[in-house]
């Protein structure tokens, strides 16, 4: 490409006032910038991006612009398209994609990710491509690139109060009035590809005390006990347990795996698939059945005794540094499932708890009839993860 023709309305030959100057530079850069995806990817790709990837061409367009000038083409209006429409898929976006180039700035080189995703679009025309250069482009490990759609996800709520991560950032952006209203969230239902692709979905969660509820979101965000300041992040396929105001009968305790709610009864859960659909199902089940025996009581020892530390402790010295041990969540039984008999324990167990990882590491612990606890690993008895005696 030899050069590059940007033609005008003619009434930009007539600025009389300096509103009507800054939009001519913020018109301006935000055509310069399309002159340079044509320079970067050649005109043919950049026609065809420019047909069919609009968020991609127009919405990182404004962003330069912004950045060249420190004016806004058409942002201010699209700004408020993007905050208050998270459920608008990034795919299916115009000028208002500024504001997930705002988001990679915020975490990343925006200057070096922008022509990256410009060149994947060359590569693999129609693809979601350009969206997971994005996504990667906050680091190598997969803890970074989720933590880039969590905090994605969270930003939609612009509540500051709640920490950094869960606002929103960018050029000329609105103030905080501006923002989506989260969904209500209705518990026993299930939403099949309830969020579209590239998109995010803010639901309020409303619970009874004296509920206890498993939120299981297929995707990556947080959920926000706003009164209790009780907050979880999740990546792919999580199942997170709670417990608003429980109160477990005498010589019981909620099992470590359900988390306690002590104050409030509201949540907020912001998710995304990512360039994928996401999923969630919200589910409600009485108090009884996650109050298990306590180890105070003489009702029996609660096979749950390990936090989630010790637990990922005890994997990772089996795994040895082949792979990282993440996201270790407990589960109780209060009849113990039947075991292999390789590894079954020495007397019958009454109740047992697992504990896994994001990896599918295992570890269980089985009370015992005479109270004692055996534990196994993948397997293999208590005395090759330990180095002790077998059985406890």
């Amino acid at each position: 490409m030899d050069g590059c023709l940007v033609v005008l309305p003619a009434v930009f030959g007539h600025i009389t006032t300096p509103a009507k100057l800054r939009n001519l530079r913020g018109r301006l850069a935000h055509e310069i910038t399309h002159c340079l995806q044509f320079r970067t990817i050649g005109v043919r790709s950049t026609l065809r991006m420019l047909k069919g990837e609009r968020w991609l061409t127009d919405g990182s367009a404004d962003w330069v612009g912004h950045m060249y000038v420190k004016t806004l083409y058409k942002g201010p209006r699209r700004w408020k398209q993007y905050i208050e429409n998270p459920e608008t898929s990034l795919f299916k976006r115009t000028y208002d994609g500024i504001g997930f180039f705002g988001h990679i700035a915020r975490r990343a080189d925006a200057w070096k990710v922008i022509p990256a995703m410009w060149d994947e679009w060359k590569s693999f025309f129609g693809q979601p491509n350009p969206f997971l250069v994005a996504q990667r482009s906050i680091g190598k490990s997969q803890a970074e690139q989720d933590r880039f759609l969590q905090t994605w996800a969270m930003s939609y709520a612009r509540r500051s109060d709640l920490g950094p991560d869960w606002e929103m950032v960018g050029p000329a952006i609105p103030g905080p009035g501006v923002k989506a209203t989260p969904q209500k969230a209705s518990i026993g239902k299930f939403f099949p590809d309830t969020v579209k692709e590239a998109s995010v979905k803010l639901l309020q969660l409303d619970v009874t005390p004296g509920v206890v509820v498993r939120v299981s979101p297929t995707g990556f965000g947080a959920l926000r006990w706003l009164q209790a300041k009780l907050e979880a992040r999740f990546a792919r396929e999580t199942h997170l347990d709670y417990c608003v105001g429980c109160v477990c009968p005498p010589g019981e305790t909620l099992d470590p795996a359900v988390r306690k709610v002590e104050k409030g009864s509201r949540a907020l859960i912001a998710l995304t698939g990512g360039a994928d659909r996401g999923f969630i199902a919200i589910r409600a089940r009485p108090v009884k059945e996650v109050c298990v025996p306590g180890t105070a009581s003489g009702t029996g020892r609660d096979p749950c005794i390990y936090s989630v530390g010790e637990a990922t402790g005890l994997i990772a010295g089996q795994v040895g540094g082949h792979h990282p041990v993440e996201r270790v969540e407990m589960t109780f039984f209060r009849k113990a499932p039947p075991i292999p008999k390789h590894v079954s324990p020495p007397k019958p167990a009454l109740t047992a708890c697992l504990y896994i990882s994001s990896f599918g590491d295992t570890i269980w612990v089985d009370r015992l009839v005479d109270e004692s606890l055996w534990i196994t690993y993948l397997g293999y008895p208590r005395d090759v993860v330990l180095n002790g005696t077998g059985c406890c």
